[in-house]
Protein backbone atom coordinates (compact mmCIF):
# COMPACT_ATOMS: atom_id res chain seq x y z
CA UNK A 1 0.00 0.00 0.00
CA UNK A 2 1.57 3.96 -0.96
CA UNK A 3 0.40 6.74 -1.01
CA UNK A 4 2.12 10.13 -1.97
CA UNK A 5 2.70 11.88 1.56
CA UNK A 6 1.02 15.49 2.09
CA UNK A 7 -0.27 16.48 5.76
CA UNK A 8 -3.87 17.29 5.70
CA UNK A 9 -2.96 21.35 6.37
CA UNK A 10 -0.13 21.34 3.87
CA UNK A 11 -2.38 21.43 0.57
CA UNK A 12 -3.56 25.38 0.47
CA UNK A 13 0.11 25.99 1.89
CA UNK A 14 1.53 25.01 -1.13
CA UNK A 15 -0.58 26.78 -3.73
CA UNK A 16 0.21 29.79 -1.34
CA UNK A 17 4.33 29.20 -2.96
CA UNK A 18 4.48 31.42 -5.84
CA UNK A 19 7.30 29.01 -7.50
CA UNK A 20 4.53 25.99 -7.53
CA UNK A 21 2.63 28.44 -9.65
CA UNK A 22 5.54 29.27 -11.77
CA UNK A 23 5.75 25.51 -12.37
CA UNK A 24 1.92 25.09 -13.60
CA UNK A 25 2.28 28.35 -16.31
CA UNK A 26 5.13 27.39 -17.48
CA UNK A 27 3.91 24.08 -18.19
CA UNK A 28 3.10 24.80 -21.96
CA UNK A 29 0.64 21.75 -22.94
CA UNK A 30 -1.44 22.27 -20.05
CA UNK A 31 -1.72 25.96 -20.84
CA UNK A 32 -1.94 25.86 -24.15
CA UNK A 33 -4.80 23.21 -23.87
CA UNK A 34 -6.82 24.99 -21.72
CA UNK A 35 -6.50 28.33 -23.68
CA UNK A 36 -7.61 26.32 -27.23
CA UNK A 37 -10.18 24.92 -25.58
CA UNK A 38 -11.84 28.31 -23.79
CA UNK A 39 -11.30 30.61 -27.28
CA UNK A 40 -12.75 27.71 -29.34
CA UNK A 41 -15.56 28.09 -27.50
CA UNK A 42 -16.36 31.93 -27.66
CA UNK A 43 -19.67 31.27 -28.51
CA UNK A 44 -20.67 29.21 -25.97
CA UNK A 45 -18.77 31.50 -23.58
CA UNK A 46 -20.18 34.96 -24.87
CA UNK A 47 -22.41 36.90 -22.03
CA UNK A 48 -21.75 33.57 -19.71
CA UNK A 49 -21.35 33.59 -16.00
CA UNK A 50 -18.12 31.53 -15.33
CA UNK A 51 -16.94 30.05 -12.22
CA UNK A 52 -13.33 29.17 -12.17
CA UNK A 53 -12.85 27.02 -8.87
CA UNK A 54 -9.10 27.17 -7.87
CA UNK A 55 -8.37 29.79 -9.75
CA UNK A 56 -4.71 30.37 -8.91
CA UNK A 57 -2.82 33.30 -10.49
CA UNK A 58 -6.13 33.70 -12.73
CA UNK A 59 -5.11 32.71 -15.98
CA UNK A 60 -8.64 30.28 -16.81
CA UNK A 61 -10.65 33.28 -15.93
CA UNK A 62 -8.75 35.85 -18.17
CA UNK A 63 -9.07 33.36 -21.05
CA UNK A 64 -12.67 33.39 -19.49
CA UNK A 65 -13.21 36.62 -20.23
CA UNK A 66 -11.24 37.48 -23.20
CA UNK A 67 -13.85 34.24 -24.84
CA UNK A 68 -16.39 36.84 -24.13
CA UNK A 69 -17.72 36.07 -20.55
CA UNK A 70 -20.29 38.44 -18.89
CA UNK A 71 -18.57 37.85 -15.50
CA UNK A 72 -16.34 35.56 -13.90
CA UNK A 73 -16.06 34.10 -10.54
CA UNK A 74 -12.58 33.27 -9.44
CA UNK A 75 -12.19 31.31 -6.01
CA UNK A 76 -9.21 30.91 -4.56
CA UNK A 77 -8.39 29.55 -1.17
CA UNK A 78 -4.63 30.87 -0.67
CA UNK A 79 -4.56 34.33 0.74
CA UNK A 80 -1.24 35.36 -1.43
CA UNK A 81 -1.93 33.92 -4.58
CA UNK A 82 -5.28 35.38 -4.42
CA UNK A 83 -4.22 38.73 -3.93
CA UNK A 84 -1.33 37.92 -6.48
CA UNK A 85 -4.20 37.70 -9.34
CA UNK A 86 -6.10 40.64 -8.16
CA UNK A 87 -3.42 42.27 -8.87
CA UNK A 88 -3.13 40.32 -12.39
CA UNK A 89 -6.34 41.06 -13.20
CA UNK A 90 -6.34 44.67 -12.85
CA UNK A 91 -3.06 45.26 -14.93
CA UNK A 92 -4.97 43.35 -17.81
CA UNK A 93 -8.00 45.76 -17.16
CA UNK A 94 -10.51 42.91 -16.70
CA UNK A 95 -10.73 44.12 -12.83
CA UNK A 96 -14.18 44.87 -14.13
CA UNK A 97 -15.47 41.62 -15.77
CA UNK A 98 -13.17 39.15 -12.89
CA UNK A 99 -14.32 39.12 -9.16
CA UNK A 100 -11.36 37.65 -7.20
CA UNK A 101 -13.03 35.69 -3.96
CA UNK A 102 -10.46 34.71 -1.48
CA UNK A 103 -11.96 31.39 -0.12
CA UNK A 104 -12.56 27.65 -0.13
CA UNK A 105 -15.55 26.87 -1.72
CA UNK A 106 -17.37 24.98 0.59
CA UNK A 107 -17.40 27.66 2.86
CA UNK A 108 -18.43 30.31 -0.11
CA UNK A 109 -21.42 32.73 -0.14
CA UNK A 110 -21.47 33.67 -3.87
CA UNK A 111 -23.07 36.76 -5.17
CA UNK A 112 -24.61 34.89 -8.03
CA UNK A 113 -27.71 32.14 -7.52
CA UNK A 114 -26.03 29.74 -10.47
CA UNK A 115 -23.73 30.25 -13.35
CA UNK A 116 -23.88 28.94 -16.71
CA UNK A 117 -20.01 27.47 -16.91
CA UNK A 118 -17.60 25.89 -14.34
CA UNK A 119 -13.56 25.95 -15.25
CA UNK A 120 -11.08 24.31 -13.15
CA UNK A 121 -7.82 22.81 -13.24
CA UNK A 122 -8.28 20.41 -10.48
CA UNK A 123 -6.06 17.77 -11.73
CA UNK A 124 -3.44 16.57 -9.32
CA UNK A 125 -0.81 13.44 -9.36
CA UNK A 126 -2.49 10.55 -11.02
CA UNK A 127 -5.74 12.28 -11.61
CA UNK A 128 -7.01 12.42 -8.05
CA UNK A 129 -4.11 12.50 -5.84
CA UNK A 130 -4.91 15.90 -3.90
CA UNK A 131 -8.59 15.51 -5.01
CA UNK A 132 -9.60 18.91 -5.86
CA UNK A 133 -12.31 17.45 -7.86
CA UNK A 134 -14.81 16.80 -4.98
CA UNK A 135 -14.76 20.94 -4.60
CA UNK A 136 -15.26 20.80 -8.42
CA UNK A 137 -18.40 18.70 -7.51
CA UNK A 138 -19.56 20.50 -4.97
CA UNK A 139 -19.25 24.10 -6.80
CA UNK A 140 -21.56 22.04 -9.58
CA UNK A 141 -24.05 20.50 -7.24
CA UNK A 142 -24.65 24.44 -5.49
CA UNK A 143 -24.64 26.46 -8.36
CA UNK A 144 -24.31 25.32 -12.25
CA UNK A 145 -27.05 25.40 -14.01
CA UNK A 146 -28.96 22.05 -13.92
CA UNK A 147 -29.67 21.32 -18.06
CA UNK A 148 -27.36 23.90 -19.65
CA UNK A 149 -24.57 24.24 -17.46
CA UNK A 150 -20.75 22.72 -19.12
CA UNK A 151 -17.82 21.81 -17.28
CA UNK A 152 -14.19 22.81 -18.61
CA UNK A 153 -12.90 19.98 -18.72
CA UNK A 154 -15.64 17.26 -19.35
CA UNK A 155 -14.40 14.02 -19.39
CA UNK A 156 -11.59 13.19 -17.74
CA UNK A 157 -9.86 9.27 -17.86
CA UNK A 158 -7.29 7.66 -15.67
CA UNK A 159 -4.50 4.99 -16.96
CA UNK A 160 -2.67 2.30 -16.18
CA UNK A 161 0.15 0.50 -17.29
CA UNK A 162 2.65 -2.06 -16.52
CA UNK A 163 6.24 -0.82 -16.44
CA UNK A 164 10.01 -1.74 -16.28
CA UNK A 165 12.13 0.50 -13.99
CA UNK A 166 15.28 -1.24 -14.56
CA UNK A 167 17.95 2.15 -15.18
CA UNK A 168 15.68 4.20 -12.05
CA UNK A 169 15.93 1.53 -9.88
CA UNK A 170 19.93 0.68 -10.95
CA UNK A 171 20.55 4.56 -10.28
CA UNK A 172 18.68 4.74 -7.16
CA UNK A 173 19.29 1.22 -5.20
CA UNK A 174 22.01 -0.14 -6.44
CA UNK A 175 24.98 2.19 -5.36
CA UNK A 176 24.90 1.69 -1.82
CA UNK A 177 25.97 -2.50 -2.63
CA UNK A 178 29.33 -0.47 -3.03
CA UNK A 179 29.58 2.98 -1.50
CA UNK A 180 33.04 4.54 -1.26
CA UNK A 181 34.20 0.65 0.18
CA UNK A 182 31.94 0.90 2.92
CA UNK A 183 29.31 -1.42 4.22
CA UNK A 184 25.66 0.10 3.87
CA UNK A 185 23.61 -2.31 3.79
CA UNK A 186 21.62 -0.84 6.91
CA UNK A 187 20.93 2.35 5.04
CA UNK A 188 20.00 -0.18 1.90
CA UNK A 189 17.15 -1.58 4.13
CA UNK A 190 15.45 1.45 5.05
CA UNK A 191 16.01 3.44 1.62
CA UNK A 192 14.39 0.58 0.30
CA UNK A 193 11.42 0.96 2.73
CA UNK A 194 10.82 4.75 2.03
CA UNK A 195 10.75 3.70 -1.73
CA UNK A 196 7.95 1.44 -1.18
CA UNK A 197 6.42 3.49 1.03
CA UNK A 198 4.73 6.25 -1.59
CA UNK A 199 4.72 6.01 -5.65
CA UNK A 200 7.40 7.91 -7.74
CA UNK A 201 6.93 10.91 -10.00
CA UNK A 202 9.15 10.46 -13.37
CA UNK A 203 8.82 11.02 -16.84
CA UNK A 204 8.60 7.22 -18.75
CA UNK A 205 9.78 6.63 -21.54
CA UNK A 206 7.58 4.66 -24.20
CA UNK A 207 10.23 1.78 -24.33
CA UNK A 208 9.27 0.67 -20.24
CA UNK A 209 5.92 0.13 -21.10
CA UNK A 210 5.43 -3.57 -21.10
CA UNK A 211 2.02 -3.22 -22.85
CA UNK A 212 -0.28 -0.79 -23.83
CA UNK A 213 -2.05 1.29 -21.27
CA UNK A 214 -5.81 0.53 -19.97
CA UNK A 215 -8.36 2.53 -18.77
CA UNK A 216 -8.64 2.35 -15.05
CA UNK A 217 -11.48 5.16 -14.49
CA UNK A 218 -13.50 7.81 -16.48
CA UNK A 219 -15.45 10.21 -14.80
CA UNK A 220 -18.33 12.35 -16.79
CA UNK A 221 -18.35 15.87 -14.79
CA UNK A 222 -21.46 17.00 -15.14
CA UNK A 223 -22.37 13.30 -13.66
CA UNK A 224 -19.77 12.01 -11.57
CA UNK A 225 -20.23 11.92 -7.42
CA UNK A 226 -18.29 12.91 -4.61
CA UNK A 227 -18.87 9.42 -3.48
CA UNK A 228 -17.59 7.58 -6.35
CA UNK A 229 -14.21 9.69 -5.68
CA UNK A 230 -13.69 7.41 -2.15
CA UNK A 231 -12.97 4.00 -4.13
CA UNK A 232 -11.54 3.33 -7.52
CA UNK A 233 -11.20 -0.66 -8.09
CA UNK A 234 -10.34 -2.57 -11.62
CA UNK A 235 -10.32 -6.47 -10.65
CA UNK A 236 -9.83 -7.48 -14.13
CA UNK A 237 -6.95 -5.78 -15.94
CA UNK A 238 -4.97 -8.34 -18.49
CA UNK A 239 -1.86 -7.26 -19.87
CA UNK A 240 0.18 -9.24 -22.86
CA UNK A 241 4.01 -8.72 -22.67
CA UNK A 242 5.43 -7.25 -26.03
CA UNK A 243 8.94 -7.78 -25.21
CA UNK A 244 10.97 -9.61 -22.34
CA UNK A 245 11.57 -7.84 -19.49
CA UNK A 246 11.04 -7.43 -16.02
CA UNK A 247 7.80 -6.41 -14.56
CA UNK A 248 8.20 -3.43 -11.64
CA UNK A 249 5.40 -1.81 -11.06
CA UNK A 250 2.19 0.42 -12.77
CA UNK A 251 2.55 3.50 -14.41
CA UNK A 252 -0.50 6.42 -14.08
CA UNK A 253 -1.70 9.15 -15.76
CA UNK A 254 -4.46 10.59 -17.33
CA UNK A 255 -5.98 12.87 -20.18
CA UNK A 256 -9.45 15.13 -19.68
CA UNK A 257 -11.16 15.94 -22.59
CA UNK A 258 -12.92 19.75 -23.41
CA UNK A 259 -15.90 19.42 -25.75
CA UNK A 260 -15.59 23.17 -27.28
CA UNK A 261 -17.87 24.95 -30.11
CA UNK A 262 -15.26 24.01 -32.78
CA UNK A 263 -13.67 20.31 -31.91
CA UNK A 264 -12.83 18.26 -29.39
CA UNK A 265 -9.42 19.01 -27.33
CA UNK A 266 -7.56 16.81 -25.03
CA UNK A 267 -4.81 17.40 -22.79
CA UNK A 268 -2.97 14.42 -22.52
CA UNK A 269 -0.40 13.70 -20.05
CA UNK A 270 0.99 10.29 -20.86
CA UNK A 271 4.13 9.00 -22.12
CA UNK A 272 3.66 9.41 -25.49
CA UNK A 273 3.02 13.09 -25.06
CA UNK A 274 4.39 16.17 -24.22
CA UNK A 275 6.39 16.34 -21.26
CA UNK A 276 3.83 17.95 -18.33
CA UNK A 277 4.22 18.69 -14.81
CA UNK A 278 2.41 15.45 -13.96
CA UNK A 279 4.70 13.75 -15.16
CA UNK A 280 3.78 10.16 -14.37
CA UNK A 281 2.95 8.09 -11.39
CA UNK A 282 4.74 5.10 -10.82
CA UNK A 283 3.50 2.45 -7.85
CA UNK A 284 6.42 -0.06 -7.64
CA UNK A 285 5.81 -3.73 -6.73
CA UNK A 286 7.54 -4.97 -3.75
CA UNK A 287 9.12 -7.71 -5.71
CA UNK A 288 10.76 -4.57 -7.18
CA UNK A 289 12.66 -3.73 -4.49
CA UNK A 290 13.17 -6.68 -2.43
CA UNK A 291 14.82 -8.18 -5.94
CA UNK A 292 18.05 -6.31 -5.54
CA UNK A 293 19.84 -8.52 -3.40
CA UNK A 294 22.16 -6.82 -0.75
CA UNK A 295 24.75 -8.59 -2.17
CA UNK A 296 26.81 -8.05 -5.23
CA UNK A 297 23.91 -6.34 -6.41
CA UNK A 298 22.08 -9.62 -7.79
CA UNK A 299 18.71 -9.24 -8.74
CA UNK A 300 16.62 -12.54 -7.07
CA UNK A 301 13.10 -13.19 -7.59
CA UNK A 302 12.45 -10.48 -10.28
CA UNK A 303 9.06 -11.02 -11.81
CA UNK A 304 10.74 -11.85 -15.36
CA UNK A 305 8.01 -12.00 -17.88
CA UNK A 306 8.70 -13.45 -21.81
CA UNK A 307 7.24 -11.71 -24.89
CA UNK A 308 3.55 -12.60 -25.29
CA UNK A 309 3.35 -13.86 -21.60
CA UNK A 310 -0.18 -12.95 -19.99
CA UNK A 311 -0.71 -11.78 -16.77
CA UNK A 312 -3.56 -10.71 -14.95
CA UNK A 313 -3.73 -7.66 -12.13
CA UNK A 314 -5.87 -5.54 -9.82
CA UNK A 315 -5.71 -2.04 -8.82
CA UNK A 316 -7.31 0.07 -6.21
CA UNK A 317 -7.17 3.16 -5.28
CA UNK A 318 -8.74 4.09 -1.41
CA UNK A 319 -8.98 7.82 -0.20
CA UNK A 320 -6.49 8.02 2.77
CA UNK A 321 -8.74 7.75 5.95
CA UNK A 322 -6.23 10.56 7.21
CA UNK A 323 -6.42 13.04 4.20
CA UNK A 324 -8.87 12.44 1.73
CA UNK A 325 -7.00 14.58 -0.48
CA UNK A 326 -4.63 11.52 -0.70
CA UNK A 327 -5.41 8.09 -2.04
CA UNK A 328 -3.73 4.64 -0.91
CA UNK A 329 -2.75 2.68 -3.71
CA UNK A 330 -2.80 -1.39 -3.74
CA UNK A 331 -1.99 -3.41 -6.58
CA UNK A 332 -1.37 -7.46 -7.31
CA UNK A 333 -0.94 -8.98 -9.93
CA UNK A 334 -0.63 -12.82 -11.57
CA UNK A 335 2.17 -13.55 -13.89
CA UNK A 336 1.25 -16.11 -16.12
CA UNK A 337 2.63 -18.13 -19.57
CA UNK A 338 0.60 -17.39 -22.85
CA UNK A 339 1.30 -20.96 -24.01
CA UNK A 340 -0.86 -23.66 -22.03
CA UNK A 341 -2.48 -21.69 -19.59
CA UNK A 342 -4.72 -24.20 -17.71
CA UNK A 343 -7.28 -21.83 -15.76
CA UNK A 344 -8.02 -24.90 -13.48
CA UNK A 345 -4.51 -24.89 -11.64
CA UNK A 346 -3.55 -26.91 -8.65
CA UNK A 347 -3.33 -23.61 -7.02
CA UNK A 348 -7.35 -22.52 -7.73
CA UNK A 349 -8.20 -26.38 -6.62
CA UNK A 350 -6.92 -25.53 -3.35
CA UNK A 351 -9.43 -24.02 -0.64
CA UNK A 352 -9.20 -21.19 0.51
CA UNK A 353 -10.60 -19.62 3.73
CA UNK A 354 -13.34 -16.77 3.06
CA UNK A 355 -12.26 -14.34 3.37
CA UNK A 356 -8.68 -14.92 2.82
CA UNK A 357 -6.09 -12.67 3.25
CA UNK A 358 -3.78 -14.52 0.43
CA UNK A 359 -3.08 -12.09 -2.59
CA UNK A 360 -4.15 -14.06 -5.33
CA UNK A 361 -6.76 -12.18 -7.83
CA UNK A 362 -9.35 -14.08 -6.90
CA UNK A 363 -9.31 -14.11 -3.07
CA UNK A 364 -8.61 -10.24 -3.13
CA UNK A 365 -11.49 -10.07 -5.36
CA UNK A 366 -13.50 -12.01 -2.53
CA UNK A 367 -12.56 -10.05 0.14
CA UNK A 368 -13.63 -6.81 -1.58
CA UNK A 369 -17.08 -7.96 -3.12
CA UNK A 370 -17.49 -8.95 1.18
CA UNK A 371 -16.09 -5.47 2.42
CA UNK A 372 -18.19 -3.38 -0.20
CA UNK A 373 -21.50 -5.67 0.94
CA UNK A 374 -20.66 -5.01 4.53
CA UNK A 375 -20.17 -1.47 4.27
CA UNK A 376 -23.35 -1.05 2.10
CA UNK A 377 -25.22 -2.42 4.44
CA UNK A 378 -23.91 -0.89 7.83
Amino acid sequence: MTTLDEKPGSYFDSYDNVTVHNLMLRDKPRVTKYRDAIMKSKNLFKDKVVLDVGSGTGILSIFSAQAGAKHVYAIEACRGIAELSKSIIKDNGMDDKITVLNEEVEKLDLPVKEVDIIVSEWMGFYLVHESMLSSVLFARERWLKKDTGLMYPSLAYLYVCPVEMTRYLNENLSYWSSFYNINYQSMSKVYREVFLSKPIVEIIKSDQMIDEEQILASFDLKNVNIKDLESIQEYNLEFSARKDCTLHGFAFWFDVVFDTDEETVILQTGPNSEPTHWKQTIALLPEAIHSFAENNNQHENELVIKENDLFKSFVILNQSDDNPRNYEIDIGVDVGKNDDVDESSEEDDQEHPVPCSCQSIKCVLIKATLEKYENENK
